[in-house]
């Protein structure tokens, strides 16, 4: 014969079953997994520097605009120089510039009259920085005839 079954059965037989290993294994897989990727894709937007990571001095060493080397002695000259939310060309009157590091190339932008665009790649103390004016953003670390763009490899300066 069998038992009746009152308000207090119905809800131990639902928290035990709640805790049954075949049904509480198969969430706690989906919830782990599910944090995992979170982390995983965290990971990979922490992987690229920011602004923090740029300040300073650099020189560089190599420099392309529009597929053409620059003048002789301006490659000597060229320096930037990151300071907080701002940027110095060979000495010029600071601009300020963004960074978002949430694409690969991470990008660059100088907020200046001709509304540079960049992408950049910083690895250690060797940055390597290409620019296009009026939003024209470079794909990739070169430049060509015609193409208003200008790339740069520079080195950190160490005080």
């Amino acid at each position: 014969m069998l038992e009746p079954r009152n308000n207090r059965t119905i809800w131990r037989e639902h928290i035990a079953g709640s805790l049954k290993p075949q049904g509480f294994l198969p969430g706690a897989i989906t919830l782990g997994v599910v944090i995992l990727l979170a982390w995983v894709s965290l990971q990979g937007h922490a992987a690229p520097q920011g602004r923090a990571e740029l300040q300073g001095r650099w020189q560089a060493t190599e420099a392309t605009s529009n597929g053409e080397p620059p003048p002789p002695g301006m490659l000597e000259k060229l320096t930037l120089v990151f300071n907080g939310d701002a940027v110095s060309v060979m000495g010029a009157p600071s601009t300020r510039f963004t960074v978002d590091t949430s694409f690969t190339p991470p990008h660059i932008d100088l907020m200046n009259s001709l509304h540079q665009v960049g992408i950049y790649e910083l690895k250690n103390d060797t940055l390597k920085v290409c620019f296009g004016v009026d939003g024209d953003r470079p794909k990739g670390f070169h430049t060509e005839k015609g193409t208003d763009h200008t790339y740069m490899l520079l080195k950190r300066i160490k005080n």
